[in-house]
């Protein structure tokens, strides 16, 4: 797992849970107060598909290491996690700017 002590709460938070803590919807009025359905089913498909992308990525490294079992070490696993976190990161960046019709500027 990774190190995340050094993260704010509120970015925690989010990585828990898939959304922006409940204060700073009061105080950004550009986010909506409540995310609509298409969104939220959205970010869980996302969110599945992170997971099958870590799953195998581990089956992967497992096949390639067969000396370890079905046991992978922690260090790699952590590798492995964050390698996949920045991947489906930037595929949701593109699916956002895709889906909001925002163009490289933002506007």
């Amino acid at each position: 797992m990774a190190d995340t002590s050094h993260l704010p709460p509120e970015v925690l938070y989010a990585l828990r849970t898939g959304k922006l803590p409940p204060h700073l919807h009061d105080s950004n009025p550009e986010v909506a107060a409540e995310p609509d359905e298409s969104s939220e089913q959205d970010a869980e498909r996302f969110r599945r598909r992170y997971h099958a992308m870590v799953d195998e990525r581990i089956a992967d490294w497992l096949d390639e290491n067969p000396g370890y079992g079905k046991s992978i070490p922690e260090q790699e696993r952590a590798r492995i996690e964050e390698y996949c976190e920045r991947q489906i990161q930037h595929q949701w960046r593109m699916f956002v700017r895709e889906r909001d019709g925002l163009d490289d500027d933002g506007d």
